[in-house]
């Protein structure tokens, strides 16, 4: 490999790690921690789905999903009555 390339695959990298970490850095959790998680259906299929709603972190709104009955994780509501719409944020 040449000095050039080598010189332009520094950079590249240089940038690229910049890129991620300052991504990273602006990444949005809630206070509320079950809900940062993506909806899990859970392990159980033969038990029929369920409609429940989870917390969309990144629409900031909830959303329906079906669930399956058993494990999944908590981010997992019967009903949307009494469900934080104007959840906490904060930052990495």
């Amino acid at each position: 490999m040449s000095a050039c390339s080598s010189g332009f695959m520094a950079v590249l990298y240089s940038i690229l790690l910049i890129f991620f970490t300052k991504c990273a850095k602006n990444q949005e959790m809630l206070e509320d921690a079950r809900c940062n998680h993506y909806p899990d259906r859970g392990t159980c299929e033969d038990r029929g789905f369920a409609p429940k709603w989870y917390y969309d972190r990144y629409a900031h709104r909830c959303k329906q999903f079906y669930y399956g009955g058993c494990e999944g994780n908590d981010n997992r509501f019967d009903t949307l009555e009494g469900k934080p719409f104007q959840l906490s944020v904060i930052s990495l």
